[in-house]
Order: C-alpha cells, then structure tokens, then sequence
C-alpha cells in the first residue's frame, strides 16, 4: 500500500510541477509588446523608440510596426490586443489582418496554420479587427473558431518569431517635438464600457487573463519651424510669441524662449527674431486658413 501511495504522489507532483501557477508567477502569462519595422527614414533608439528628425517628420512619414506575443505557455487559444496613441498626432491609420475575410494571400503571423507541406492555411483560427478612429485605438482578436478552442500552435520556432498583426502610424508634417507613446489597454480609458487587452489560455477549460504588456516610444527630435509654442498648429499665437521675444531682445531683457523655441522662430533664417519672422507667420497662418488644396509645410510655403 506505502509503495501505490508514493507512486500516485509521484504522479501529482509531477503534473503539478508542469502546470503554471499564474497566480503566484506572473511572469508567465502572455506578453504583449510593439516592435518597429527597420527603415532609413528613423532610427531605433537604445531602449527601443522610434527616433525621427523634424526633416523627415515634415515630409510626411508612416511608421510600420508588429504587434508581437511572447507566450511560453503553449496554451493560449484567444488573443485580444488592444492598442491605442493618445495624442493624434500620431494617427492608427491601418491594421493589416492575416487572416482576411476574402481570398486575400494568408500573411504568416504567430498562429499561422500550416498543411503537412508547410503551406499557411485557413485552418479554424478566425478574427476581428476594428480601427476606433475618434479614440484612435486598434482592436484585434485571434481565436480558434470554437468557443474555448484547443491551444494554438505557434508558427515559428517562437511564437514572437512572426507577429501577431502588422499594422501602420501616420506622423502629423507639424507633430511637435517630444515624445509619444503607443500602448497596450489594460483597463477603460475613453469610456466606461471600453474592452481591454485579453489573453485566454487553456487552464481549467478557459481562463482569461489581463496579459503583460510592453508599448513604443515615438521621439520626434528638432523644433518644427514656425511653431514656437509646440502645440502643433502655426498660427497667431505663435506671431505674437515672435513679437514678445523681439521687443524682449530690444529692451537688453534675457531670451524668454529656449533653444528649440528660438530655432523655430527664426522663420527666415538671418538670425534673428524679429518683426519680420511674426510678419512670415501670420502670412503663412492666413494661407493655410484659405487654401483649398494640401498644405504645405511653412518651409514649401516660402520656398526654404
């Protein structure tokens, strides 16, 4: 009897030491983190931002990105990330879904099927997109077909060898110096209803979890010439900004801007804030009230 009660011990021990402890070891639920794609056009900072010059920012740019799943759990059979920029400068203008209502090309992703070849199938995973403009949010759930679906299998050697959804950022030509981050929700922020990030994994039947979650930092560097206060718009105010610091330069009074401030406000580029720099705004600010065509930038405007 000693003998069949140490072995049916064994035996529990064993299962139990390879079952995931969420509760006590949150480091092995899901991460969810955001990844850029390389170009020439910015560069990858050491901790990870996106850093783009003010010459770059001012052409216009599109950021491409991935929004990844580290899951060394094997179990997790629905995926809902939920994605948002707070400020609209930076815009969440698409989401590329890997598996595409119509007949679209499969793209590989975390959970790519595959046929005994190797060839990505439909298989039964399925998804939902949605692109939340007015909160500028990005939805997107991966799941197997079934409520409460066996575990996916990853697609790669890891399962954030591919991502799980591509998707793209706008840049504002005028986006103020500074940075911005794009980040995973993890509870309402918009409005009281508002669905969050979720990870379900296979752990008695189904359970969902808040997963860990890991943003991006976008840094735009280099004042945008024109707009002294940084609020992303050339307008009046920054006229009189101009105005202010040249009778301040007149009366002997110490600079009320900063460095970037007065690299913005020398519209002219001779070196020095004046009347004339205030007067170039103010023309620039009644152009872009009146046009009926794209904007130019205020350095197209006036051909510098």
């Amino acid at each position: 009897m000693k003998k069949i009660l140490s072995s049916a011990i064994v035996v529990i021990l064993t299962a139990a030491s390879t079952m995931p402890f969420f509760s006590n070891a949150e480091d092995n639920i899901p991460l969810f983190y955001i990844r850029a794609e390389t170009s020439e056009n910015y560069s990858i900072a050491d901790d990870g931002a996106i850093v783009i010059s003010r010459e770059t920012a001012a052409k216009g740019i599109t950021l491409k990105a991935g929004v990844y799943i580290q899951d060394e759990t094997d179990l997790v059979w629905n995926a809902a990330p939920k994605w948002k920029c707070a400020n609209s400068a930076i815009s969440l203008e698409k989401a590329y879904n890997p598996i595409p209502e119509d007949d679209s090309p499969l793209l590989p992703y975390a959970y790519a099927e595959t046929d005994s070849k190797g060839n990505i199938i439909r298989g039964v995973n399925t998804s939902d997109l949605y692109i939340n403009r007015k909160y500028n949010v990005i939805s997107y759930t991966c799941r197997h077909a079934t409520t409460n679906g066996t575990a996916f299998k990853k697609y790669g050697a890891a399962s954030d060898e591919y991502p799980l959804i591509t998707f793209d950022m706008a840049v504002d030509k005028n986006v103020p110096y500074g940075e911005y981050d794009v980040y995973f929700l993890t509870e309402p922020e918009d409005y009281e209803e508002q669905q969050v990030s979720s990870v379900a994994l296979k752990i008695n039947g189904s359970t969902i979890y808040t997963p860990r979650t890991e943003g991006i930092k976008i840094r735009i560097e280099g004042s945008n010439l024109g707009d002294i206060n940084n609020d992303g718009l050339i307008d009046s105010s920054d006229a009189s900004e101009a105005l202010i610091e040249y009778a301040r330069i007149m009366t002997k009074l110490d600079s009320g801007l900063n460095e970037l401030q007065t690299e913005a406000a020398d519209v002219n580029f001779d070196g020095a804030v004046d009347s004339s720099d205030a007067a170039d705004i103010l023309k620039y600010y009644a152009y872009t009230r009146t046009t009926s065509e794209e904007i130019k930038s205020l350095r197209e405007y006036f051909g510098r």
